[in-house]
């Protein structure tokens, strides 16, 4: 099977900062921000952005907040939950200043017990003056239930780890 050129555009924009997609260059800080999507596709099972077709996905990179991790996954800390909300802000000079700065406040993170999850998912989005709705449905929400369980089956772990190897991928990628 091929992807329509849509969907090869949908699929690449995916993982584009806000700025790239408003049309300006790519910079270290929006390389950061690729990787920080990435990072969060590995630790919770999802793209932190989603909708149908090209311009959906870019109006929520540039305007949305994506699912508190946590809230995804709940063997992370509240503490990843915000290491996200500066690597995912809108605004490249709200993010990491480096890749060394993210993996430390990551690693930092990671290394935490998580909390009791609060009432609400979203991330506080850093510098957006648009409105902030979810992306999916908050968890407990019956819409959620069946349309996005991510570990389907009884036989399987309700939430992944962050193993050992995870933690070396992003020492190994960040140095």
């Amino acid at each position: 099977a091929s992807l329509h050129d849509d969907e090869v555009t949908a699929v690449s924009h995916a993982y584009d900062a806000p700025e790239v997609i408003a049309g300006s260059h790519g910079s270290p800080s929006s390389d950061l921000f690729s990787l920080a999507v990435v990072i969060y596709e590995c630790l919770t099972g999802v793209h932190p952005f989603s909708g149908e077709g090209a311009e959906r996905i870019a109006e929520c990179i540039t305007y949305e907040a994506p699912i508190a991790p946590s809230s995804l996954n709940p063997r992370l800390s509240i503490s990843v939950d915000i290491v996200f909300s500066h690597a995912l802000a809108k605004s490249p000079d709200e993010r990491y200043p480096s890749a060394r700065d993210f993996y430390e406040a990551l690693a930092r993170a990671l290394d935490e017990p998580p909390q009791p999850v609060l009432a609400t998912t979203n991330m506080v989005a850093v510098a957006s003056s648009a409105p902030q709705t979810p992306l999916m449905p908050p968890f407990g929400t019956s819409a959620s239930a069946e349309q996005f369980d991510l570990y389907n089956g009884p036989e399987r772990d309700p939430a992944p780890s962050v193993p050992f190897r995870t933690k070396l991928a992003l020492l190994l990628l960040l140095s």
